[in-house]
């Protein structure tokens, strides 16, 4: 069993031209950025998620399969658009997955959309 607590997290999603959004560790807590089109302005807030949520997400991260994600999704018939990346380390266990216009699983079955579901609960 890993600790609920992890020695690295990082997760964003977004694009130049529209908003982009960030998840990152920095002292122990959770800081959420909000990114305006063009990297204009940002909003940033910080979380402190209980243990009790911490289990819950690896849990639902365990589920997901995350730590058999590729390194690298992309989708060369698209150049501009949406780029995401996780770097996610606790207890030996990690996942560090990036991917510009393309995603872990099927598009019926985004995982990567899912766990994005999965982290806002940190953060809520």
């Amino acid at each position: 069993m890993r600790s609920w607590h992890p020695q690295k997290f990082f997760i964003s999603i977004g694009g130049y031209t529209g908003y982009s959004y960030q998840v990152e560790l920095q002292a122990g807590k959770l800081n959420y950025s909000q990114i305006e089109p063009y990297f204009e302005n940002k909003r940033d807030k910080t979380f402190d998620p209980s243990k009790k949520q911490w289990k819950r997400f690896w849990k639902k991260l365990d589920a997901l399969k995350v730590w058999a994600w590729r390194g690298r999704y992309q989708d060369p018939h698209i150049l501009d658009g949406t780029s995401w990346r996780v770097e996610i380390q606790a207890q030996g266990w990690q996942v560090s997955a990036e991917g510009s216009n393309a995603f872990p699983g099927s598009s019926d079955n985004n995982e990567f959309d899912q766990c994005l579901l999965v982290a806002s609960q940190l953060i809520n």
